[in-house]
């Protein structure tokens, strides 16, 4: 079933079969209509149907006949061949009758009709109806009428009474019909919508060339085809004649239009394919060029743009519509007031947008000239001024603070280390010249331990000042990263082993170049593995990879934290700063800032990312060719 109605076949015998229910359906509808209004269908009798259903026609076929009778027309004897008349007056005389009336049996039809008398008192004038003409001489007559059995119209009007029977017979099943014929047209309208752009054995959309029309265009089309016969007609037949074509034309165009529009739902360009989008779509590009072009204009070239646009808009409507001498006189004076102004409010804000402007690019040293500005605008630019020597004055001593903090730092670390390296020293010889002491080689050990940490230590805080402040010496030469992936995989072996990791190496088959400091290089190394050695969940899998990323040389450590890592990377980054908590690792939490400004210093960037318990430092370095390689 779902394969027969999507053929064309089955579309065309849908398409007929809904047109056939739709007319069903408004016969119906209008039958029973019929039939309710004035409560018919209970209180009529079938004569009484029949008298009002052909009435009229009975009439319109029956007149011409009487005048050409009361014209002694021959035309009106041909015509008796149809139908016999009588026509008696109140007192039952026979005023006028047809040729064979003495032969009809029964009078099928009666009416009352008016005749009008000449001096004489014959008849000259009959009317079904009473008009103005009557009202004063007329006299009120009887009319039967039978049709003439075995002639066409005889045979005609018989077929009508023969259906009326037939009708009135089933009159109360026409509502059944009318339920009928409103599920068949709905079932049929949904079976012909779901058929619409669709193929037997495919599920897929298939729209026809008609979808290609813009759909607003068609029912434009639509709109003006309707109308314009709806008005032809109309003059041509009056009311009947255009309803007639109206209720056809929907009938038979409506569906099809109704499946364009399925199609086009189906196909999610219903309102794409519209020239109302199109233009739309059309006048949101024109705008945004207009807006790109105002934003990239000066400021003044904006405000004499704008005071073009709105003057443009105040004298056209005086010329066209007002035209008023005095108006446009004083809308003359207005604008030779007013843009001067303007302009000077331009140009003051593009002073004070150039001051606030070098402000947010860092320049501290900018002055606005003032001298010019008044009011407001005066204030303002010695605001911006005072901002910019307050700024200046607030970061010139953070950098003394700063440079306080680690020339404070260098010097101390610088003292601490003659000393430090001297117990160092004269902790080896106590542990050579224990003897068999056993205290006192523990002790001594204990000694050696601690004093080779804070040696550890010192030489860190060194390193972190230097590389802080860009003082570390970094010696920049063509050097292929796999070779630092190599050596950290044989140096941490064991480490990580002891620590229960498993390292997995991935790095390309071909050569990626960076530039680097080989020495420093290895230190940035050192500190990340030995983060993961003292960090990584044991018996878990800890990745080092190198990939090639655009212009890129992407150096990844990823390990899964055994602590959980509610630090940002702002906070991992701070010196001190540990994993830990609890720091009962080893440990000075200077590893990631150190490894951070280091590679900053080789051109370099460094991030950290986080992701539940994974871990991941990501160390990028540019990349440099064959050539440029061979250059330096």
């Amino acid at each position: 079933m779902k394969q027969a109605y999507r053929t064309l076949p089955g579309k065309v015998i849908t398409y007929v079969a809904l047109i056939l229910s739709v007319l069903l359906l408004a016969g119906s509808v209008l039958a029973g209509a019929y039939m309710i209004d004035d409560g018919r269908v209970f209180t009529y009798t079938e004569e009484a149907f029949q008298n009002e259903l052909v009435s009229d026609q009975i009439k319109n076929t029956v007149w011409p006949i009487i005048d050409a009778k009361l014209d002694e027309n021959d035309a009106g004897s041909r015509m008796e061949d149809a139908f016999q008349f009588v026509i008696t007056d109140a007192d039952n005389n026979i005023l006028l009758e047809s040729a064979e009336a003495k032969s009809v049996q029964k009078w099928d039809y009666h009416y009352t009709a008016f005749v009008r008398r000449d001096g004489d008192g014959k008849i000259d004038g009959f009317s079904f109806y009473p008009t103005d003409e009557y009202e004063k001489v007329t006299e009120k007559v009887t009319v039967v009428i039978s049709p003439v059995p075995g002639s066409a119209v005889g045979n005609r009007f018989q077929m009508v009474t023969r259906l009326i029977h037939i009708a009135y017979t089933m009159r109360y099943a026409v509502f059944a019909v009318a339920l009928f014929a409103l599920a068949a047209t709905v079932a049929l309208g949904v079976l012909l919508l779901c058929a619409a752009a669709r193929r037997p054995h495919d599920d897929g959309v298939y729209p026809g060339a008609l979808n290609r029309v813009p759909f607003d265009l068609i029912l434009l089309l639509f709109a003006a085809a309707l109308a314009g016969g709806f008005v032809v007609l109309y003059d041509a037949c009056e009311d009947v004649g255009a309803v007639l074509f109206a209720a056809l034309f929907l009938l038979l165009l409506l569906p099809g239009l109704l499946m364009s529009l399925a199609a086009r739902v189906k196909e999610h360009s219903l309102l794409k394919n519209t020239i109302a989008y199109r233009l739309l779509r059309l006048l949101r590009k024109a705008g945004r060029g207009v807006a790109h072009l105002l934003k990239s204009l000066p400021l003044i070239w904006k405000t004499l743009v704008g005071l073009a646009v709105v003057s443009a808009a105040e004298l056209i409507p005086l010329l066209l519509i007002v035209w008023n001498v005095e108006m446009v006189f004083f809308w003359f004076i207005e604008k030779a007031v007013l843009v001067p102004v303007v302009l000077y409010v331009a140009l003051t804000l593009r002073k004070l947008q150039a001051g606030g402007r070098a402000l947010a690019n860092g320049d501290l040293g900018y002055h606005v000239n003032t001298d010019k500005m008044i009011g407001d605008f005066k204030e303002h630019g010695a605001n911006l001024n005072s901002i910019s020597r307050g700024i200046a004055i607030a970061v010139e001593d953070r950098l003394k603070s700063e440079r306080m903090k680690t020339e404070l730092i260098t010097n101390v670390s610088h003292d601490i280390k003659t000393p430090v390296t001297s117990i160092l020293n004269y902790a080896a010889l106590i542990q050579k010249e224990a003897g068999d002491s056993d205290a006192v080689k523990e002790y001594s050990e204990v000694l050696v331990r601690q004093s080779e940490k804070l040696k550890k230590l010192v030489e860190d805080l060194i390193e972190a000042s230097k590389a802080a402040t860009g003082n570390l010496d970094v010696a920049l030469s063509p050097c292929d990263a796999s070779l630092f992936l190599n050596q950290a995989s044989g140096e941490y072996e064991k480490k990580l082993r002891d620590a229960g990791l498993t390292l997995v190496v991935r790095q390309p088959e071909e050569e990626i170049m960076i530039l680097a400091d080989g020495r420093r290089m290895w230190r940035i190394f050192d500190n990340l593995m030995n983060n993961i050695c003292k960090y990584a969940m044991p018996g878990t899998r800890a990745y080092l990879t190198l990939e090639k990323e655009a212009d890129q040389a992407v150096i990844t450590f990823k390990n899964t934290s055994k602590e959980p890592l509610d630090l940002t990377e702002d906070q991992l980054l701070e010196r001190f700063a540990r994993g830990d908590a609890s720091r009962n690792t080893e440990g000075n939490g200077l590893g990631l800032s150190i490894a951070k400004s280091i590679t900053e210093l080789q051109n370099g960037a460094m991030r950290i990312l986080t992701d539940g318990d994974l871990f991941k430092v990501r160390l990028s370095f540019p990349i440099i060719s064959a050539a440029a390689k061979t250059i330096l």
